[in-house]
């Protein structure tokens, strides 16, 4: 698969799941706390829609051929000393993908109120930071 047509997926799952994520949302962390299917839906949308978003970042990194960074925070914080992100979205980004690793890994002790409130944020974000990295690919 070319790196356009991976990017233009990645980007597509990224506002699918955004999507998703702001027409489910509850305007109430109560009504989201009461749903348990809702809620789980939600937090799979986020990690997915997270997910996608690094890897157009990798993407992106690889295909400018910065060279081999060590870990998804490395090529963040290259995508930023490149110009590619400015440094409010580079840590954006690097806030999403670290919450991403509590939806996947501290799922069952997870903060509810915590992902309620990722969840009113990051469906922006993550259409900003994917039009940002799509913009970063060379042509």
């Amino acid at each position: 698969m070319g790196s356009d047509r991976r990017a233009a997926i990645l980007l597509d799952t990224i506002r699918q799941h955004a999507d998703f994520i702001s027409q489910t949302l509850p305007s109430s962390v109560e009504a989201y706390m009461e749903d348990q299917t809702r809620r789980l839906a939600i937090e799979r949308g986020l990690q997915v829609a997270i997910e996608a978003l690094v890897d157009l970042a990798a993407l992106v990194w690889s295909k400018r051929q910065e060279g081999a960074p060590q870990d998804d925070e490395g090529i963040i914080r290259g995508l930023a000393r490149i110009g590619v992100l400015s440094g409010t979205d580079a840590e954006s980004l690097s806030d999403l993908r670290r919450f991403r690793n509590v939806l996947v890994h501290q799922y069952a002790a997870l903060d509810h109120a915590r992902v309620f409130s990722h969840a009113h944020r990051a469906p922006e974000a993550a259409r900003r930071l994917g039009a940002h990295l799509l913009k970063g690919l060379p042509s």
